[in-house]
């Protein structure tokens, strides 16, 4: 363990600023990094341990490797659809930087994804800190990939998106038409959207996609909703429990429709899900309800200005403005050309006072002495030891310091106390704890 946390995080970010202090900053929105560039790669850190319920813990350090002046797109994930984990990063080494679409803020983020030049990025993964919720342990995944124009690249997954606008397209003409495009090498597919944070993605992070067909049907069974693209073809991801003929009648009554990841509950006539395979579904009010005498059979999202939920539509909705495609590895792996990096963070539960206070002699003189836990030593604001029962102050030391010297060293006095002061973070000036060891002195 350490024992002077700060300093190399302090060392990297000021190397970082020295890396790129001469760079000129280039608008990265829209810009293109041809296929020629020099590889790019993203290294993470060992394993490590950080405090469970605490914010503002530094990270160690991700890096991207690659020429400081190439322009990428970088994904940084925390954890699972469940956990509630985040990052932030500090505003003042962002500077070159934009987020992606969708992304309006850098702090307290589950997913972010932003793009800029590899100096100034490394710079930014330097600032980044850790905000835990619970114990266990969380997984935090940094992507890499060159900066592409018209694509919306996704954190959470390492998949591209691509919104394609055409006005009244059929699904069954809009799956074709995603089917035969490529990109990097790969068949794109109308997207399958299969647990909250890609639905939050695919409603706020694409430009223009309102009104807009994915991949999910019940065509080849009322009722059976499947998605019939991607890696997840064939998969059910609802079953409706009553309704077998079509109309808006045809099931009473209103079942609970949970939604995997989140503690909403939506009500409709027709949604249940397929609890037994663990599958998702966003489906809006009173939907899906194979509304008319043809039936509805497709699913549309961001129906009419209510984004992130879903239709049920038939094939040749006049309202659709266009539909999604979904770029990604084989078996949904990471799309061709990112590059990722994970490291598990094991998030303990917090002790503030520092472990092994203890006491000795040293000649006449006593000598106080501890061992400052790594997660939180930068929050350490000062060490004060007073001889007890006289309330002597024997020292006031800075938080790097880990021992005292006491050399007027009374007979009166039984034991000392020690007080650790700590602030709420790090550029803190007001006091959040103070934590006291009593421990007693050698004669």
């Amino acid at each position: 363990m350490r024992k002077n946390f700060s300093s190399p995080k302090k060392a990297f970010i000021a190397a970082s600023l020295a890396a790129v202090s001469v760079l000129p900053i280039v608008a990265s929105t829209g810009h293109t990094v041809s296929a020629a560039s020099t590889k790019i790669s993203v290294v993470a850190p060992a394993s490590y341990d950080r405090w469970a319920g605490v914010g503002g813990q530094w990270t160690r350090n991700f890096r991207i490797n690659g020429p400081l002046t190439q322009v990428v797109t970088v994904g940084v994930n925390v954890g699972s659809v469940k956990s509630h984990d985040s990052v932030s990063f500090s505003e003042r080494f962002t500077n070159g930087l934009t987020l992606s679409y969708g992304f309006s803020s850098w702090q307290k983020m589950k997913s972010i994804a932003f793009s800029g030049q590899i100096g100034y990025i490394n710079r930014a993964l330097a600032s980044m800190t850790l905000n835990t919720v619970g114990s266990g342990k969380v997984d935090m995944t940094v992507y890499v990939t060159k900066a592409e124009q018209n694509m919306s690249f996704q954190p959470s997954n390492g998949h591209f998106y691509e919104y394609v606008a055409s006005r009244g397209i059929k699904w069954t003409d809009a799956k074709a038409a995603a089917e035969a495009t490529t990109f990097r090498g790969v068949k794109g597919y109308l997207a399958t959207v299969t647990d909250e944070r890609e639905n939050s993605f695919v409603a706020q992070s694409i430009p223009g996609a309102s009104n807009v067909w994915l991949g999910g049907t019940d065509s080849a069974k009322e009722g059976v909703w499947k998605w019939a693209t991607g890696p997840e073809k064939g998969r059910t991801f609802m079953t409706m429990t009553c309704a077998t003929k079509t109309g808006d009648d045809a099931c009473n009554g209103a079942n609970v429709l949970k939604t995997p990841g989140s503690s909403s509950v939506q009500y409709s006539d027709f949604a249940t899900m397929d609890v037994k395979s663990k599958t998702y579904a966003r489906w809006a009010f009173q939907e899906p309800n194979n509304w008319g005498s043809a039936g509805e059979h497709y699913v549309a999202t961001n129906w009419q200005g209510t984004f992130g939920e879903w239709n049920d539509l038939a094939d040749n909705t006049a309202q659709i403005n266009g539909y999604v495609v979904e770029y990604s590895g084989k078996f949904g792996r990471p799309a061709p050309q990112v590059y990722s990096a994970k490291t598990t963070i094991n998030k303990v539960p917090v002790r503030y006072a520092p472990i092994n206070v203890r006491a000795s002699k040293s000649g006449s003189a006593g000598v106080v002495a501890w061992n400052r836990h790594e997660a939180i030593g930068r929050n350490l604001v000062s060490v004060t030891v007073k001889a007890l029962p006289s309330n002597r102050v024997v020292c006031q030391v800075k938080p790097y310091v880990q021992r005292c010297m006491d050399v007027k060293l009374s007979k009166s006095d039984k034991r000392y106390l020690v007080s650790f002061a700590y602030a709420s973070r790090p550029t803190a000036t007001s006091l959040s704890r103070v934590f006291t060891s009593f421990v007693k002195i050698p004669k």
